[in-house]
């Protein structure tokens, strides 16, 4: 569990210096490191991203870095997507192809992280560009248990005009509300592990505060490069591992081959 507790402390920091990221390790976390069960793990992500993701987004709606319009903006479609991924879409796959379509996201993640998208065009787009973005993200979360900050950061730069200081801020605010959506219309919330989701919380939060702290300190695209090789490395090994679980499911005993009756002889 020490290591288990390690790495919410890393999910949190990642999520206050990137205000991306950070999420999408949670669930590798609880299945690998604490052994949970995969459908139950997602659930219990969006309860402890959310919580982290809320405790950042008040934080820095506190310093004014949370841009209201847009999450009025985004917020609609991405709590829709997040619902009908939650309720609809996650109960018809089985957990190791829920793991292996989270191994595929942080290769995407990996490549998203390793673009520049502060230097952009601060013009806002069309609104049809937040519906479609929010849709995705929220289906993302609502069906592989991630927050989305990866997709959501660059979204709102790219299509919603924001500096990247107040990307950030924001996605934390909309991570919070589409991990809840998702969470409150998942059919495991019944199975979520209460203890694990406490720890993990409160020290994923803990180190999204101390992560925000330190986010001036250090250069923001060195941190997201050295994240994303960090990803690179470990989605290749993470479908794999959930392929071969997949293909190698538990046998049931051969009814052929019967035990042979006590006779009380020795052989």
């Amino acid at each position: 569990m020490i290591a288990a507790a390690i790495g919410a402390i890393i999910v949190g920091v990642t999520l206050g210096v990137l205000g991306s990221g950070g999420s999408i390790l949670t669930v590798p976390l609880l299945v690998y490191l604490v052994g949970h069960e995969e459908k139950a793990a997602i659930a219990e992500s969006l309860a402890i991203v959310g919580f982290i993701a809320l405790t950042g987004a008040i934080n820095r709606a506190h310093r004014g870095q949370v841009d209201w319009n847009g999450v009025i903006r985004f917020a609609p479609a991405s709590a829709i997507g997040a619902a009908v991924g939650s309720a609809l879409l996650a109960p018809l796959l089985p957990g190791p192809v829920q793991l292996m379509g989270l191994g595929v996201l942080m290769l995407v993640a990996a490549q998203r992280m390793g673009r520049r998208t502060s230097e952009v065009s601060r013009k806002p787009k069309a609104a049809i560009w937040f519906i479609l973005a929010g849709l995705g993200v929220g289906l993302a979360t609502g069906l592989l248990g991630v927050g989305g900050g990866f997709m959501i950061v660059p979204a709102l730069v790219l299509i919603g005009g924001l500096e990247m200081h107040r990307a950030t801020g924001t996605s934390l605010a909309l991570i919070a509300l589409q991990c809840t959506i998702a969470l409150v219309f998942s059919d495991q919330i019944g199975e979520i592990d209460l203890t694990t989701v406490a720890l993990f919380a409160a020290l994923g939060a803990a180190g999204a505060l101390g992560g925000q702290r330190l986010a001036s300190k250090f250069d923001h695209a060195t941190l997201k490069r050295v994240f994303a090789i960090f990803l690179v490395l470990l989605a290749p090994a993470m479908i794999v591992r959930e392929l071969i679980d997949l293909r190698s499911p538990d046998e049931p005993p051969d009814e052929g081959a019967e035990t042979a009756p006590a006779t009380g002889l020795e052989p």
